[in-house]
């Protein structure tokens, strides 16, 4: 992997930690591939596993399989964002549905 793409692949896992930050102050991007021997999702300080896919184009159904494949036991939550010199997409939430589901059935 180029530096470049390293790089931009910073931006966006500190880019989705600061969206995640409105709810869960203490979201922020890992620093490393791996802690304490461990796989680690990209960004930590939230209940979830979270991925980060922030490029010119995105394959959720790709990231939802190598997070599920890397979890430590915690729901997956996979953030895309298409990004390019012309203009950027919105962030968009992949995750298992019967998570979804889950989560749904406790707000009151």
């Amino acid at each position: 992997m180029s530096k470049a793409s390293r790089d931009k692949g910073g931006v966006g896992e500190r880019a989705a930690a600061e969206e995640l930050q409105r709810v869960y102050p203490k979201a922020h991007r890992r620093i490393g591939q791996v802690v304490d021997g461990a796989a680690a999702a990209d960004v930590e300080g939230t209940p979830f596993w979270v991925e980060v896919e922030y490029a010119k184009r995105t394959s959720p159904n790709e990231k939802a399989r190598q997070a599920m494949a890397k979890t430590d036991g915690r729901q997956i939550l996979v953030l895309t964002r298409v990004v390019s010199r012309k203009r950027s997409g919105p962030w968009l939430a992949t995750m298992r549905l019967d998570e979804l589901l889950d989560l749904l059935r406790r707000i009151p």
